[in-house]
């Protein structure tokens, strides 16, 4: 009898057992949090904007190589900015390929169309381009190039006078004004020849129509030297252009940092008036010291 009942109590201890053992199972299953259902974030729109690939500097032309397009959050671009179409929508994810070829092409006219268009101010790698910081046209370059409170003012050479043609745009050079005898009777007709410094540190802008060297050039010859001159300095380079012949000087790339414009007061240049002497027929110009 003590067997039997040692067994029945050991059953009944395994049913408990068992009936506990289902009881946490179901508790605890009861209090695992439910699976989290991930929500797909939906898609911002964005929008191709043109921005500048490396720093671009005043008189820079634009291309191809030096600006491209960007994808820009949409609801940021502002007005200004020239755009080439949105890439990324709801919609254009499912949108047809002839759509999206449709987007690039109208991208591509749009580049095309800024080429070789001038930059009026300087843009920095990254930035947006804005019209307000493009000039179009060739007849602008120059006026683009002139930094505020220069002119472009241009004096005839030869090989003789800009140092053998090896003065090149974007030199400095110095400005000699070269009085010769004039020929006249009595006292001038001894005056030895004489010459001054007018100019110093000027920049070539250009010579002839060219503003910049071609690759490799060493030299370029021209007739017509276009120089940046201060605007209080304009009217003595154009008094020096009357009163004889005007050489440019090349100046070393370690003196460039000097003073630049007229040297000596207005005055200086003031050399005297020019009279006229008619003789049998013949005029001659002798210039008077005053």
């Amino acid at each position: 009898m003590g067997a039997v009942r040692l067994a029945i109590v050991l059953f009944v201890a395994a049913i408990a057992a068992l009936a506990l053992a289902l009881l946490v199972r179901s508790m605890t299953a009861a209090r695992k949090p439910a699976p989290v259902v991930a929500v797909a974030e939906p898609v911002q729109p964005m929008t191709r904007v043109l921005v500048a690939k490396q720093d671009l500097k005043v008189a820079d032309r634009i291309s191809a190589d030096n600006v491209g397009w960007e994808p820009w959050p949409s609801n940021s671009v502002s007005a200004i900015y020239i755009t080439g179409g949105v890439v990324a929508t709801q919609a254009s994810l499912t949108a047809t390929a002839a759509n999206a070829v449709e987007n690039v092409a109208r991208g591509d006219q749009a580049l095309q169309s800024l080429a070789g268009v001038l930059v009026r101010e300087p843009i920095a790698k990254g930035e947006p381009l804005v019209q307000s910081k493009l000039v179009r046209g060739d007849g602008s370059f120059m006026a683009v190039k002139l930094p505020k409170g220069m002119r472009a003012m241009s004096i005839p050479v030869n090989a003789e006078s800009d140092a053998g043609g090896f003065v090149l745009p974007g030199d400095q050079v110095d400005v000699v004004l070269s009085l010769k005898n004039q020929g006249g009777a009595g006292p001038d007709a001894a005056r030895a020849p004489s010459s001054r410094l007018v100019m110093r540190n000027i920049k070539v802008l250009a010579i002839d129509q060219n503003t910049e060297p071609k690759a490799q050039q060493a030299a370029m010859v021209g007739s017509t030297a276009t120089l940046e001159i201060p605007e209080d300095d304009i009217d003595a380079l154009a008094r020096a252009k009357t009163q004889g012949d005007l050489a440019l000087v090349l100046r070393s790339y370690a003196d460039a940092a000097g003073p630049s414009g007229r040297v000596g007061p207005p005055a200086s240049l003031d050399l005297g008036d020019v009279v006229r002497v008619y003789r049998s027929g013949q005029v001659t110009e002798v210039r008077v010291a005053r």
